[in-house]
C-alpha cells in the first residue's frame, strides 16, 4: 500500500473520485477507443482561473483567497431532451485546493460518455471553505449543495476517444460576500465548461441596478442598468440572497426526502418574494441573446444607483485612433472605450501602454474579459484582460507500470498506472533542446534511465487523446514523489 506526501493528496483524491457510471449498455467498455462498437474515453479535466481576488458589488477588495478548498461528490452532464448522465463520482471527505492547480489541468479520469448533445452540467458539493491572506478559516454556504452550469450551445460528444472535457472555474468569482453584515460567504462557481478547442459555456458577467419589475411565477424581473437600459433577467437557476441573513437560512435548508426539484421550488419562491420593484440588487449571470440569465441576485442594503459591469465576449472590433472595442451585449452591440489608465492583462501580465493596440488587434474575434463602468450604453474600461498565450499543461499522477527503451537501452517512456485504473503512455525527450525535466524524490536532477517500475509519478506534459492503445502524455516535467510501504 502506498502512502503520499500530504501535498500530494489533493491530486490523488481528485483520480478516487473518477468512477464512471454507466449510462447505457451491458456496461462493458472496451480499452480501445477503436474498437467496434465502442465508445472512446473522454479526458475529464480540471483547472482554475488563477482568481483569488474576492470581491463586493462595488469591485471593493474584501479579502484575498490563499486556500479554496471544495469537495466534490459528482459530475453530471445533462443530455439535450434527455437525462441526467453522472460522468464523475467521488467518495466523501475528499477535497481539492483548487488554487494549488495554477492553471494546470488536472486528469482527473477517463471517463466514457455516450455519443450526443449535452446542454447543462451540475456540480454536487458537499462542502467548501477558503482560507484568507490573514489565514482565517471561512465556510462556504452552498445552496442546495448543487450548482448548476448552461452551456452556451449544446455540448457536443462524439464518443471519438479524442477528446478532452475542461471544467475551468475561476474561485475568486465564485465566492460572494452576503452583504448584510454577516461577514459570511457563499460558493456559487463560476465554472466555464469546454472540449479543448471549442468553447462551451456561457462566461459570466456582474451587473447592479434597479429593479423594474419582477414575476415569480414566470421566474423573471426586469433590470434597469443606466438610464433608460431595461434588462429582462431569467431567474430560472438563480440563488436569491435576501436583504436578511435570517431569511437566508430557508436557502440552504436540509429538503429531507423530498424530491429536489420540488425543494427547489419551494426555495426558490420563497426567496423571490423577497424581490420588490425598487430595489437595488447585484447579479452575476450570463447574456444569452437579449436575456441575462442569473445564477444569484443580492438584494443590496444602499440605495446607489451603481453601473459597475464585468462580463465577457468576443472581440468583435478594434479602433486605435477611437480607442474603441466592439464587443456582443444583452442581444446587440456595445462599444468599449479604453484609457492610458484602462489596465490590460495576458497571462497575469500588465502589457505596456505602447502595445495596448496590437495587444488588442492580435486577439480580434477571440474572447475578452471587461470591467468597467455603463454610462449611456458605453462601457469604460477599467481592465482588460485577454486570451492566454500559454498552451494546456496536463498534470497526471501514477505509478510506473512498465517502462519503454530504445536499441540504445535508454528509457524513452513508460506506462503510467493512474488511481481510477485507466493508463497513460507517457513520453519522454532525451533532445537537449527541448528534454524532459525530471527530479528524485529529494529534489535533485536525474536521467530518464533512473526511472524504474513501481515510482510513483507527477507528470506534466500536452496530452494527446488520439493514440492507442493508450492516451499519451509528451512530458516536459517529471517528479518521483516519495513513497512508504506499510502493512
Amino acid at each position: 500500500m502506498i502512502s503520499i506526501l500530504n501535498k500530494i493528496r489533493i491530486y490523488l483524491s481528485l483520480f478516487m473520485m473518477g468512477t464512471l457510471v454507466a449510462a447505457c449498455g451491458s456496461g462493458n467498455t472496451p480499452n480501445d477507443p477503436n474498437s467496434a462498437g465502442g465508445i472512446g474515453k473522454t479526458a475529464i479535466l480540471l483547472t482554475d482561473h488563477r482568481e483569488a481576488r474576492i470581491e463586493d458589488h462595488r469591485g471593493g477588495l474584501v479579502t484575498t483567497a490563499k486556500e479554496v478548498w471544495v469537495s466534490i461528490r459528482s459530475i453530471d452532464l445533462k443530455q439535450k431532451d434527455g437525462n441526467w448522465v453522472t460522468v464523475f463520482s467521488g467518495p466523501s471527505n475528499q477535497s481539492v485546493d483548487l488554487l494549488t492547480l495554477d492553471g494546470t489541468a488536472m486528469l482527473l479520469a477517463m471517463a466514457e460518455i455516450p455519443p450526443g448533445r449535452y446542454e447543462k452540467a451540475r456540480f454536487s458539493i458537499e462542502e467548501a471553505h477558503f482560507i484568507d491572506r490573514d489565514d482565517v478559516h471561512h465556510d462556504l454556504i452552498v445552496p442546495s449543495k448543487s450548482i448548476k452550469v448552461k452551456f452556451d450551445r449544446p455540448l457536443r460528444i462524439s464518443g471519438s476517444g479524442d477528446e478532452k472535457l475542461l471544467f475551468d472555474m475561476v474561485p475568486g468569482k465564485s465566492i460572494h460576500l452576503i452583504e448584510t453584515g454577516s461577514g459570511k460567504f457563499l460558493l456559487r462557481p463560476v465554472i466555464k465548461v469546454k472540449l479543448i478547442g471549442e468553447d462551451s459555456s456561457r462566461d459570466m458577467a456582474k451587473i447592479k441596478g434597479e429593479i423594474v419589475s419582477v414575476n415569480c411565477s414566470e421566474e423573471q424581473l426586469h433590470l434597469r442598468l443606466d438610464g433608460d437600459h431595461i434588462l429582462e433577467v431569467d431567474l430560472e437557476d438563480a440563488v436569491i440572497i435576501p436583504g436578511s441573513i435570517n431569511d437566508f437560512k430557508i436557502l440552504h435548508k436540509d429538503g429531507g426526502d423530498d424530491d429536489d426539484d420540488d425543494r427547489d421550488e419551494r426555495i426558490f419562491k420563497t426567496a423571490c418574494r423577497t424581490l420588490e420593484e425598487g430595489m437595488f440588487v447585484g447579479i452575476t449571470g450570463s447574456f444569452d441573446d437579449d436575456e441575462f440569465e442569473a445564477s444569484t441576485v443580492q438584494i443590496l442594503a444602499d440605495e446607489s444607483h451603481g453601473n459597475r459591469l464585468e462580463f465577457s465576449g468576443l472581440l468583435l472590433d478594434v479602433d486605435c485612433d477611437t480607442r474603441q472595442l466592439k464587443v456582443p451585449f444583452s442581444g446587440g452591440e456595445i462599444l468599449v472605450s479604453f484609457h492610458d489608465e484602462t489596465r490590460i492583462e495576458q497571462d497575469d501580465l500588465n502589457i505596456d501602454l505602447s502595445e495596448h493596440c496590437d495587444a488588442l488587434t492580435a486577439v480580434k474575434n477571440r474572447q475578452i474579459s471587461i470591467e468597467g463602468a455603463l454610462i449611456d450604453n458605453q462601457v469604460i474600461a477599467s481592465r482588460v484582460t485577454l486570451p492566454s498565450t500559454a498552451s494546456l499543461t496536463i498534470l497526471a499522477i501514477g505509478i510506473v507500470d512498465d517502462i519503454h527503451r530504445n536499441s540504445e537501452n535508454a528509457v524513452v517512456g513508460f506506462i503510467l498506472a493512474q488511481e481510477d485504473g485507466s493508463l497513460l503512455t507517457v513520453a519522454v525527450d532525451r533532445r537537449f533542446e527541448s528534454h524532459t525535466e525530471i527530479m528524485g524524490e529529494n529534489g535533485e536532477v536525474i536521467t530518464a534511465d533512473m526511472i524504474n517500475a513501481g515510482d510513483t509519478l507527477e507528470v506534466k506534459g500536452v496530452l494527446n487523446m488520439g493514440t492507442v492503445p493508450h492516451p499519451t502524455l509528451s512530458a516536459t516535467k517529471i517528479i518521483i514523489l516519495p513513497k512508504n510501504t506499510s502493512g
